[in-house]
Formats: structure tokens, sequence, C-alpha cells
């Protein structure tokens, strides 16, 4: 059985060096942003933390980040950057930057912001390709993380089984009879706030849309896109079904992971797998 490399996902980004030293102090602030990287993006909300970043945009851009890459963030995520400092400027000329970022951002940020990365002044003291370029670092804020808090605090693993050598219609290992994948032991992780489960078990498993995939192109689809987002919440464990047998009149799935909880479905016939 081939399996694709883990990493760990659903993480909270770490920084160092002067990174971590120009934003260290705005631990436990909070802001909406638009993670990207990678040719993903997440609008979401990120958080400071005395170790680097976290919050729900970093921990699902976290499955796309890969050390060397730059982070771009979107400071004012749905609205134009431009056309917003434009106005603030015709209506309040005399007030400093760092006053007028203070009402879509956190203050604290603002002001770091205005320390560090924009020369703060009053408003009509910025001609129009100053704002043009105020307007391009509110839209597109670098930030260089140099590493993930790893296991210790992931919610996830990328990586698994590859599912080259799962069938999509039973879930059975295609080299191994009666060895069956669900879940987070498969190399298919599902975004925040959706099932890790992916495509169709064997009667009574959980079913899911996959979302993200390391590995290569199954023969098999598990879902006609694997990047939508699952809609229902459910199981959420790393899990291996290790066979089912029929007892009596229900088959019971033994899910091998968090609790290996139990499922029994109702009486089916026997589903034959398709190798």
């Amino acid at each position: 059985m081939r399996c694709c490399p883990r990493a760990p996902a659903w993480v909270p980004l770490t920084l160092s060096g002067r990174h971590q030293e120009r934003l260290q102090d705005l631990s436990g602030v909070a802001l909406e942003v638009e993670a990207r990287c990678n040719n993903r993006s997440f609008r979401e909300a990120l958080l400071f933390t005395h170790r680097g970043v976290s919050g729900p945009a970093i921990l699902q851009i976290s499955s796309y980040w890969h050390p060397g890459d730059t982070l771009r963030l979107d400071l004012l995520p749905g609205r134009d950057a431009h056309d917003w400092l434009r106005t603030h400027q015709k209506q309040r000329p005399d007030a400093e930057l760092k006053t007028v970022l203070a009402e879509a951002l956190p203050r604290r940020f603002a002001q770091r912001l205005c320390e560090l990365w924009l020369p703060n002044r009053p408003m009509r003291q910025y001609d129009a390709p100053q704002l043009r370029e105020v307007a391009g670092v509110l839209a597109d804020w670098p930030l260089v993380a140099s590493g993930t808090e790893g296991y210790r605090t992931a919610e996830v693993t990328l990586g698994g089984v590859d599912t080259d050598a799962v069938s999509s219609s039973t879930m059975q290992s295609r080299h191994v009879p009666g060895l069956y994948f669900v879940g987070e032991v498969l190399d298919v992780t599902g975004w925040l706030g959706a099932t890790t489960s992916s495509g169709r078990g064997p009667p009574g498993t959980p079913q899911a849309t996959p979302c993200r995939r390391s590995g290569s192109h199954s023969r098999d689809t598990l879902s006609q896109d694997r990047h939508e987002p699952a809609r229902d919440r459910g199981l959420n464990t790393s899990s291996a079904v290790r066979g089912y047998s029929p007892l009596a009149d229900a088959r019971t799935v033994i899910l091998q992971g968090q609790g290996n909880r139990r499922m029994r479905a109702p009486r089916q016939g026997r589903r034959q797998a398709d190798g």
C-alpha cells in the first residue's frame, strides 16, 4: 500500500526572527482577512499569537502552505482598499492614516502597520501614487511564516493511504481483500468545519466531500470537485475501517480512531467489492 507523506494541517503557523519580533506583542489581536497562498484563498478570522498566527483563516491555508512560501493577506477583504482610502481622504483630510485604519482594523494593529509598513501622516498629504501604494500594502500584505506548531496543535493530518489503492464505491483496499479505509487515514483532507471522511464506504459509514488531496489523482473519482467544502458536520476522526461482517441482522463497522466508535447499519445484502 502506497502512503503519501504526512504533515500536520489545520495548524497555526509560527514566525521567527524579526517577523516574530514585529508582531509578538499583538498576541490576542484578531481581525478578518483573506489569506492567500498557492492559488488558494480563505476569508476568515486571523489571530495573532505569541508564537505566530492562528485563527480559521490560517488553519485553512496551512493545508496549502509549505516552508518558504510567502503568505499574502488582504487586510480589508470585500473592500476596494484604494476606493476606501480615497473616500476617507475626502471626508477626513486631517485625520492621520493610523486613525483612519483603526476604523476598519484593530487599533493596535493599525498603529503597528503605520510604524513599520506604512508612512503615517494626515490623509490630505498623500498624493495619488502614494495612496495607491498604501492600498497595495493593505490588499496584499506579506506574512513570512517559518513553520507550523506541528502535530501538537494540528487538527488533522495531510497525506495517508493513497486513494489510488482504494475503491471509491466500497472503500476496500485494491490489494488486501477485507481491508477498508475511511477518514483521515486516507490522503484526503476536508476544510475547517467540514467532515474529514471522504467518498463512500461500506453501508453505515459516514459520507462527506473530500477537499484536499496531496497525492496523485485517483483512478476513481471520490468527488466531482475535490475542493468543494463538505456541507455536513459529522465524523472528524482519524479512522480505518478494518472490515465489516454480517452479525445477525446488522453490520458493525469498527472505526479504529478516536473512541473506536461502533456504528450499526440496517440489514442489507452483501455488496460485491470492485477490487
